[in-house]
């Protein structure tokens, strides 16, 4: 009876080292620092995020090294009687059985994308922050409807119930457009000319992309945010029409309207 008593003891210790190694340790290792990787990439937060995520597991690992070790070293017998549990390592698989499921559910990959977002917004840059109100997680999580803030993401609850205001029709050009600054910056660094382009390489229209940059100006006051829209402003500034495009090339004695053919103006981007 004392040794099912004792199994049932270690079992519990398994499952709970288990569930604390998973939260802690592997689900940060295997799904938030190659996420947090991606984000840096993509410029959406800095790489001080991935940074802490990877000392975060580091310390997580370190520290239950050295319990395990110092266990086997102060209370050999104890090691030995929890290294050779079955209750033990059943507890522990348990927990990993259970991880493994819930990572694999919807409600379980809410969770785990709601943790590294919390864990990310120090670390978001201007754009990291749009791509978060842009996906809609914000009214679930701001609370917005009890008076709370975005902490981290935005200042003040006004500001915040101002973002909210901002219809998903403006968020769409703003990402769509984010995604064409990207682009251009990836010309750059592989030896293309990003400026001037033609007029029709714009997801939508260049008046549209400027009164949806000029509405997140006037109800954001962060600092950060507040340059990466004021940097696409000064990014429509070299956009040209094709026209006027075409013939610059040919002054330049080198007719190449883009590197890859320019797309069809959208009827989208024709009609403002």
């Amino acid at each position: 009876m004392s040794g099912e008593f004792a199994n049932l003891i270690l079992f519990g210790i398994g499952l709970g080292l288990g569930f604390l190694s998973n939260t802690r340790l592997w689900a940060p290792l295997i799904y938030g620092f190659p996420r947090s990787l991606y984000w840096a990439l993509r410029g959406w937060a800095r790489w001080r995020g991935a940074l802490r995520y990877l000392l975060t597991c580091a310390a997580w690992f370190i520290l239950l090294s050295a319990g395990f070790t110092a266990l086997a070293l102060k209370w050999p017998a104890t090691y030995q009687l929890v290294d050779g549990s079955r209750g033990f390592a059943l507890g522990a698989l348990c927990a990993t059985g259970v991880g493994l499921f819930s990572a694999l559910s919807a409600r379980g990959r809410s969770s785990l994308g709601a943790d590294f977002n919390q864990f990310m917004r120090p670390y978001l840059t201007g754009l990291g922050k749009a791509r978060l109100l842009t996906v809609g997680e914000v009214e679930k999580s701001a609370g917005i409807d009890g008076g709370t803030h975005l902490r981290g993401l935005i200042p003040t609850p006004e500001e915040a119930r101002a973002m909210l205001s901002v219809t998903k029709d403006t968020w769409d050009v703003i990402a769509g457009y984010g995604n064409f600054m990207e682009q251009l910056e990836k010309e750059k660094t592989e030896g293309r000319p990003r400026f001037p382009y033609p007029v029709s390489r714009l997801p939508f229209s260049k008046e549209r992309i400027k009164r949806a940059l000029h509405e997140l100006l006037g109800k954001t006051t962060d600092k950060e945010f507040v340059k990466s829209l004021e940097t696409g402003l000064m990014y429509l500034n070299f956009a040209m029409d094709d026209a006027e495009y075409d013939d610059y090339q040919h002054r330049r004695g080198a007719f190449a309207p883009n590197s890859a053919p320019s797309p069809a103006p959208s009827p989208e981007h024709q009609s403002g």
